[in-house]
């Protein structure tokens, strides 16, 4: 049940009511004006006000309705002169309409304090809609969850974060029975092109919406494979009892969504000032929001997040399991997923009870895993089901044999999300110096600590190089989007690797001049990968491309081709990794040529933010060494 479908239909304006007029309004209209309560900061950050670099006060909030004055938008002091007049208004005849008072609870109760009403001479409003809402909620605290990122998904590329209230009745290992707030982009579309375009432009409203966890948990840990991680927040009871308000007013309204701005991650900062107004979060916020960035955010907040907890995926629940059985006893695991026939019962009886709980445990997450979590299962598959699960009922309640237990790294642990490097290097023909910047987020030879293995995600990459020879600065690279997802290959989880890159870059092995080589490109591949432990960590990785671009410096304009890119990516200690690829691309349409590629990059870790990197690429004829001091913000 989603508790703001009855918010959202019972926000209808109340019924039209002349002005009222009277002394005690017009004193407290007079005692506002006064002590210009509309510039208070509280009334701004009830109205979601931010100040313009005009210099203009503009609410974010997008909905007509969450505003009683028509210009209210932009005018905190009409506003607040609209809204303590509605406060004044007759209460409806119709049970179903919503008297301001109950529309905004919020800023009833804080101009009730701020300007001491008195409530025999204004009435205080029956709310019951809304307090039967609040009375589902009844919070006794609040948790922040981050899911981890999902690349297959461009609107979770970065991870996602939402709040969970957690009820009072609830004991802790109910809490998947509690209800989440969430804002998200309100799309009708599944293009990743077409959400990433009106995305970034704010062609989305979004809105916040409530819903128990346990869905929440089942499309992020058991869908997407997705770890949870939980943030608990030390909220008084009536900073709980504000947020809890307030949510009830946003019901009425919706932000334009941004990508990289006012996104699900951005609007739960004045979520938790609303409840806390001592803390000033979305101050704090840079230019784009990353939801990791979020939680760093709150962790700086001194006695803000009390704990960190993990919920891992169904996915990496049974890998953990899974590691704990013996090779012969994954083959076992295996076929009683499979079959479940005589064969497998008599080799699963082999082994003692506290073993054969594990085997089955993880056979049976395996089992899950495989055939999914939706609905219509095959009679089959039902009735493999039913055996796995009587086959460990006939073990009784008896836990398996107890492992390590696998905590993970909180994600708030990897390095910062935005990247400014300084870089100098030499060519056959010249030296250079390059200043390059990075909003986000992460690349494959960067240290992996809190980021998805193996993968690199990078959006709007700018680099900057000046020639020595020519001594003129120019444009050597701007990537906007850069995904690589390499995915080793298990017997149990059977993942493609692939990419893709979008950008300006330079055709270097024309051997043109560099100012004149600028092209966009735009690549994509698929493939496989492979994990050894040889050295260290090792995954070896082979794709094939489709590779596009267009611009001056090809003969007609263009050229279209592919090929294909193998390489390594190798873990040598815990401060030095390494990464090294070539690849071969034919381009037979638009420029005719052949290209080679290769690529040697050592990245050592110098301090949490900071590493260093040391880099050999060639582009047919053309090369390049550099060495490039990289700091992480």
């Amino acid at each position: 049940m989603i508790l703001f479908s009855v918010l959202l239909s019972g926000l209808d304006r109340p019924a039209s009511a002349q002005a009222p007029s009277g002394d005690y309004l017009a004193s407290l209209l007079t005692e506002a004006r006064t002590r210009k309560l509309s510039e208070h900061r509280y009334w701004h950050l009830l109205l979601h006000y931010r100040h313009q670099w005009t210099g203009r006060v503009v609410s974010e909030a997008d909905g007509k309705d969450f505003f009683l004055a028509p210009n209210g938008k932009y005018r905190p002091d009409a506003e607040l002169e609209a809204t303590i007049t509605a406060f004044f208004a007759p209460f409806p005849d119709d049970p179903e309409a919503q008297h301001p008072q109950c529309r905004f609870p919020a800023r009833f109760a804080w101009l009730k304090q701020a300007l001491h009403l008195d409530p025999q001479r204004l009435p205080v409003a029956p709310c019951e809609r809304f307090e039967t809402w609040r009375s589902r909620l009844d919070p006794e605290s609040a948790t922040i969850i981050f899911a981890d990122a999902y690349l297959a998904n461009p609107p979770s590329m970065y991870g996602h974060t939402f709040v969970r209230l957690n009820h009072k009745a609830h004991r802790r290992e109910e809490r998947l029975l509690d209800y989440t707030i969430n804002f998200s982009a309100d799309t009708e579309t599944r293009n990743g092109i077409m959400f990433a375009i009106l995305g970034l432009i704010g062609g989305y409203p979004g809105r916040f919406s409530t819903t128990p966890y346990y869905i929440k948990v089942q499309e992020y840990t058991n869908l997407e494979s997705r770890d949870l991680w939980e943030y608990q927040l030390s909220l008084s009871p009536q900073q709980l009892d504000r947020l809890v308000m307030h949510l009830w007013e946003l019901g009425s309204t919706y932000f334009d969504y941004f990508f990289l701005t006012q996104n699900c991650s951005y609007q739960l900062l004045p979520l938790i000032e609303i409840a806390d107004p001592e803390r000033h979060l979305s101050e704090s916020a840079r230019p784009w929001v990353i939801p990791i960035d979020t939680i760093r955010t709150l962790l700086k907040q001194p006695g803000l997040v009390t704990g960190v907890e993990r919920r891992p995926s169904h996915m990496n629940q049974m890998l953990e399991q899974r590691s704990r059985l013996t090779a012969d006893e994954i083959d076992v695991a295996e076929a009683v997923s499979k079959r479940m026939d005589l064969q497998a019962k008599t080799e699963l009886d082999r082994y003692p009870d506290q073993r054969k709980a594990l085997i089955l445990d993880t056979a049976y997450d395996y089992f899950r895993y495989r055939e999914g979590f939706t609905h219509g299962q095959s009679a089959e598959n039902k009735k493999l089901e039913r055996r796995i699960l009587l086959e460990r009922t006939r073990l009784g309640l008896q836990a398996s044999e107890p492992g390590e237990a696998v905590q993970g790294i909180p994600p708030h642990n990897g390095h910062k999300s935005g990247l400014a490097s300084l870089r100098v290097g030499v060519t056959r023909h010249s030296s250079f110096e390059e200043l390059a910047i990075r909003p986000a987020l992460h690349d494959l030879a960067a240290d992996q600590t809190g980021y998805l293995p193996n993968s690199q995600l990078e959006m709007f990459h700018l680099r900057l190089r000046y020639d020595n020879e020519d001594r003129k600065p120019y444009l050597e690279e701007l990537t906007f989007l850069r995904i690589v997802s390499l995915s080793p290959t298990d017997r149990w989880i059977r993942k493609p690797s692939w990419k893709v890159v979008s950008g300006l870059d330079l055709a270097k092995e024309l051997d043109c001049v560099p100012r004149r080589c600028l092209y966009y490109g735009f690549n994509v591949g698929r493939g496989i990968s492979a994990k050894t432990d040889i050295v260290g960590e090792e995954v070896f990785y082979l794709l094939a491309e489709a590779d596009l671009g267009g611009g001056k410096v090809f003969r007609d304009g263009y050229r279209i081709g592919g090929g294909v890119r193998m390489g390594l990516l190798m873990s040598i200690t815990p401060v030095w990794r390494a990464q090294m690829e070539g690849a071969f691309l034919r381009y037979p349409l638009g420029d005719i040529h052949t290209n080679t590629d290769i690529l040697i990059d050592q990245a050592f870790q110098l301090t949490h933010d900071l590493d260093l990197r040391l880099t050999f690429q060639q582009e047919t004829s053309y090369r390049e060494a550099t060495v490039a001091l990289r700091v992480y913000f």
